[in-house]
């Protein structure tokens, strides 16, 4: 009987029954109302007002950027007298390598490692 039931709703509204036959409901008539909506003339009024909309303003509070931008502006200074003294004293680029960290060591803890004074005393104690 109930299969008897969706027969017929399906052939009456030409669409299935249920939930999903709703559905495809409610689409179309949203489509047919939006579709009239836009080709009566007769349902296009004007009222006269004022249009408001939201609008974003920025304000710099220009004391708050005391410390970021001098900080900045050293950490490039810093950078690029780090970079000038590195090339002038022909220190090697150690970049790919953890025996960077080693460098920076003091000179007790060097001697303790096997007596590692620069960077060729280093590549050759990590060889061994």
């Amino acid at each position: 009987m109930i299969w008897l039931g969706k027969a017929i709703a399906s052939s009456i509204y030409g669409q299935p029954a249920g939930m999903q036959g709703l559905a495809q409901r409610m689409d179309n008539f949203a489509v047919s109302l939006t579709n009239a909506l836009r080709t009566t003339s007769d349902l296009i009024e004007t009222h006269p007002g004022i249009a408001s909309t939201n609008e974003v303003y920025i304000q710099i509070v220009w004391p708050w950027m005391i410390l970021p931008i001098p900080s900045i502006i050293l950490s490039w200074v810093f950078l690029v007298l780090t970079m000038s003294i590195t090339k002038r004293r022909k220190i090697p680029v150690l970049k790919s390598s953890l025996l960077a960290a080693l460098l920076g060591l003091d000179t007790d803890t060097k001697r303790d490692l096997g007596g590692i004074t620069s960077a060729a005393a280093m590549e050759k104690h990590a060889g061994q």
